[in-house]
């Protein structure tokens, strides 16, 4: 064996040895590649994971804020129902003495109303939670800010006023006589309504419901809330929505005058009596046969007269949205007009080539100073006034029956119109190409042809 038969080996080796090598390193690269892909498969599961619980505890809370406005708003009603009848029952004795009936049902109110507090704590609770979820906070306080501070404090006071039971005078009954007259100017801390700003139509709305209107409130800048939802419903239903807070506004102000007004016998004013002072202020009639006589009843009086403005205009404007005509309407409507106005025109016009020919005639049989050629002339130019007047009133109906949404759907059908042109001149500069190309080709061949031709001419030659 020679020296260079002796190295064969240990190149052969070495050769191995570096495609091992590369091997490994091969290996090693997409080992790592794989562990890439399962870290960032990983994230993306955690971060789905995270999503999912955020949905699941954001939907969790809004369920149980349901459950708990649901809850508060029949406590509410629940108290003003009873401290309605524990009034009626004060009235009805004449005494400002509760007797056990009533001593009973305010404390069912107290009992009702301090539930309620607490249930006001545990809904803003609720409430900071889910907004700390839908913003991604990590402690509850960062959404306590200074106005929710406010308001919470607001509805903890309002809420908190209910009728005390004071004392117990168990000899007084309904059918006793009044123990003492009450004065005019006297007016119960048992007037003070049981409010509860209920949350029940907020939760029972469709839109805050709804999963999609929920994720677009969020990305957007409206927040779907009480006075959005009440917003809604008067635009959807405007009729309905104001014949409700009318009825409600009455029977509210009509009892509240009840409770206030006194008669000068020192009893309380009767509920129709009350019914018909508030209806006279809340129309702004002011018959004048009914006065209220104690400070309370005149500050109802003139509450309801300022909402009864106000209901007066929102009637105005629910009566003129009633009556607009819709979009078809208006085209069936300016569709007549413009046949009566195109009528007109051709009988005027008819007028004009009539008495035309008429002043012509008699003009030719040199009759133009008589009566027939005056009124015949006369008749002639009211007609050419009468036509530009049409045609006049036939640009306004044009103008006026071209609203803003037929504007938007002519441009959209416009730009509709733009783009299926569009795409068909793409369309024919393809096809233009193509046949340039074919053209082109057949250029090609027919001199490929030409050339061939000739040189077998050549070679015949």
């Amino acid at each position: 064996m020679t020296c260079n038969d002796k190295s064969r080996p240990s190149l052969e080796l070495t050769t191995i040895d570096i495609i091992s090598s590369s091997l490994r390193k091969i290996s090693s690269v997409t080992s790592s590649h794989h562990q890439i892909n399962h870290n960032r498969n990983s994230i993306k599961n955690r971060a789905m994971v995270y999503i999912n619980c955020r949905i699941e505890n954001r939907k969790n809370l809004h369920n149980r804020l349901c459950i708990v406005s649901n809850v508060m708003c029949f406590l509410g009603v629940l108290g003003i129902v009873l401290m309605i009848i524990s009034n009626e029952i004060n009235f009805a004795i004449g005494n400002d003495e509760d007797i056990f009936v009533s001593w009973l049902i305010k404390l069912v109110i107290s009992m009702s109303t301090i539930i309620l507090l607490g249930l006001i704590f545990y809904y803003h609770q609720l409430d900071l939670k889910l907004y700390c979820i839908t913003n991604l906070f990590e402690h509850w306080c960062i959404g306590l800010t200074g106005t929710r501070i406010f308001f919470i404090t607001i509805e903890l006071l309002v809420c908190a006023i209910h009728p005390i039971p004071r004392y117990l005078h168990s000899k007084l009954s309904l059918n006793s006589t009044i123990a003492h007259s009450l004065s005019i100017s006297y007016t119960s801390i048992n007037v003070a309504l049981s409010l509860t700003i209920c949350r029940f139509m907020k939760f029972h709305s469709y839109l805050a419901h709804n999963a999609s209107s929920q994720s677009l409130s969020y990305l957007s800048q409206v927040s779907i809330d009480f006075f959005f939802i009440i917003k809604t419903y008067v635009e959807q239903w405007p009729a309905r929505c104001l014949i409700i807070f009318c009825t409600i506004v009455v029977f509210v102000g009509s009892w509240s005058l009840r409770a206030c007004d006194y008669l000068p016998t020192g009893e309380h004013a009767s509920m129709l009596d009350s019914i018909w002072l508030f209806m006279a202020t809340f129309t702004t009639v002011g018959y004048g046969d009914v006065t209220p006589t104690s400070y309370c009843g005149r500050s109802v009086t003139v509450i309801g007269a300022l909402v009864g403005t106000f209901a007066t205009a929102l009637l105005i404007s629910v009566l003129a949205q009633t009556f607009v005509l819709t979009r078809w309407e208006k085209y069936v409507y300016s569709f007549v007009l413009n046949t009566e106005v195109a009528k007109k025109r051709k009988i005027q016009a008819a007028n004009v080539i009539k008495f035309a020919v008429k002043v012509w005639y008699l003009r030719r049989k040199n009759k133009a100073q008589s009566f027939r050629f005056i009124k015949a002339q006369w008749v002639l130019f009211q007609s050419i006034h009468a036509i530009q007047k049409l045609k006049r009133e036939q640009r306004n109906l044009t103008d006026s029956f071209c609203t803003l949404p037929d504007l938007l759907i002519l441009q959209r059908d416009s730009n509709r119109t733009t783009e299926k042109l569009v795409q068909h001149t793409n369309k024919m500069k393809i096809i233009m190409d193509k046949i340039d190309e074919k053209f082109t080709s057949m250029d090609q061949t027919m001199n490929n042809i030409q050339s061939t031709i000739n040189s077998l001419l050549d070679r015949v030659h």
